[in-house]
């Protein structure tokens, strides 16, 4: 079997998140809407708006950056089933190209932990559903 860096996201794009995603969405950005990226010198990225439909960011460089819910979506659920996810392949496999700000945001996610050293590897532990 493929590791899970050697996955290519190839399916269809979601439009919406999944209600248990948005939940958990609903529940960090509630807790605090600032979500910083995880490299070596963090930016915040203050939510401004959640949806089904994505979130909204505003950043040092952004006013009213949108993340469509696919890019969310599809990040969580290859971090779900392969339990790790680096922002290099998010990026550069699967073509999420707001990966710092999906990071950040699901970093903040029950189970999931980020791993220390270089580069950017989350870790998911948790159940199926966040």
């Amino acid at each position: 079997m493929d590791s899970a860096q050697d996955v290519v996201f190839t399916g269809a794009k979601p439009s919406t998140l999944s209600p248990e995603l948005l939940a958990a969405l609903e529940a960090a950005m509630a807790k605090d809407p600032a979500f910083y990226t995880l490299g070596r010198s963090p930016v915040a990225n203050i939510m401004t708006h959640l949806s089904e439909r994505g979130f909204h960011v505003q950043t040092a460089k952004t006013d009213n950056g949108h993340v469509p819910a696919w890019m969310l979506q599809v990040a969580w659920d290859h971090l779900v089933e392969h339990g790790q996810l680096t922002n290099k392949h998010l990026l550069k496999e699967m073509k999420v190209m707001r990966s710092s700000a999906v990071c950040a945001v699901l970093a903040r996610l029950p189970g999931v932990q980020v791993d220390p050293g270089p580069g950017i590897t989350l870790r998911y532990q948790g159940s199926k559903a966040p």
